[in-house]
């Protein structure tokens, strides 16, 4: 989302020296509740009928791939997670 990205540009800012990347989990399709629907989203779908087209087992190799890049591509050797609501259920999963 666009607060996310001004977020992470935020922390890269104040953090410097540091690489941040917010990984797209949902691949431009957060969860958004329709004002004029509500419990649905613009295309019609419940929260749990759009959780079921973002599958835990993509998202964790989403999060796995975004990792491998910082370490491959920007030499970075540890890496701090965060999330909100669904995202941090899955930052403490990568935690663990």
């Amino acid at each position: 989302s666009d607060d996310m990205e001004a977020l992470a540009e935020k922390i890269a800012f104040e953090c410097q020296p540091v690489v941040v990347m917010v990984p797209d989990l949902f691949r431009g399709h957060p969860w958004k509740e329709d004002p004029e629907n509500p419990g649905f989203n613009s295309r019609g779908k419940n929260y749990e009928q759009w959780r079921a087209t973002h599958s835990d087992h993509r998202v964790s190799i989403d999060i796995r791939a975004a990792a491998a890049t910082l370490r491959e591509r920007y030499g970075v050797s540890s890496i701090a997670v965060f999330g909100t609501c669904y995202g941090g259920g899955r930052a403490l999963e990568v935690a663990s």
